[in-house]
């Protein structure tokens, strides 16, 4: 179980090792000891756990395979709103903050994709998201690089990314496309570039 407040733990501390803390001492206790408040990952209900497993294990050959010879790309699209979004963050205790909320509630469409290796991100703008501009966001990728030099890119099972027309290209370009287990977001380190995004951008 995880407990949200410090006092919650005293209690269980007291009542399963019979140990009084106060409040202050716990969070001390807590720090010394490697403790941090933070919210849990969520993992998809619908997650396969021995796909996920035979996809790292996949993932680790290629990246070894890959290392000289080819560059390997996380790549998914987001759609975030034009909108503020409210997060935690440290205020004067007894003071009420207030932030300003924008009116519009415009989405916009990026697609992105980041390479492990040196951290490199592209990422474009598009008007919307579908095997068209999927294509389109592949040829620039291929542009970066010599046509010799194999592209692996990895994303999830969404129409657009296993379309034909995306798949013929892919082929004829020396790209090669891989899919992540369903409801497995949390295995695309892309996922954490835009946390980042929302961090520095919206909240």
């Amino acid at each position: 179980m995880t407990y949200p407040y410090v006092k919650d733990i005293c209690t269980y501390v007291k009542l399963n090792f019979g140990k009084l803390y106060s409040i202050s001492g716990m969070t001390k206790w807590l720090h010394r000891n490697n403790f941090c408040c933070k919210k849990p990952d969520a993992v998809p209900a619908k997650a396969n756990a021995q796909a996920q497993k035979a996809f790292v294990k996949d993932y680790e050959h290629l990246s070894k395979d890959a290392k000289n010879k080819g560059l390997i790309y996380f790549s998914d699209s987001f759609h975030p709103q034009y909108q503020t979004r409210l997060a935690y963050g440290w205020i004067l205790r007894g003071t009420r903050k207030s932030i300003a909320t924008t009116a519009r509630q415009t989405r916009l469409n990026f697609i992105g994709a980041v390479s492990l290796d040196g951290h490199t991100i592209i990422h474009t703008e598009v008007e919307r998201v579908n095997a068209q501009t999927i294509k389109s966001f592949l040829k620039s990728l291929r542009k970066r690089h010599t046509p010799e030099k194999e592209i692996h890119v990895i994303w999830d099972n969404a129409a657009y990314h296993k379309s034909k027309d995306v798949q013929s290209y892919a082929k004829d370009s020396n790209i090669k496309l891989h899919y992540l287990p369903p409801y497995s977001p949390n295995l695309n380190p892309i996922e954490r570039l835009w946390k980042m995004m929302h961090e520095a951008v919206t909240y």
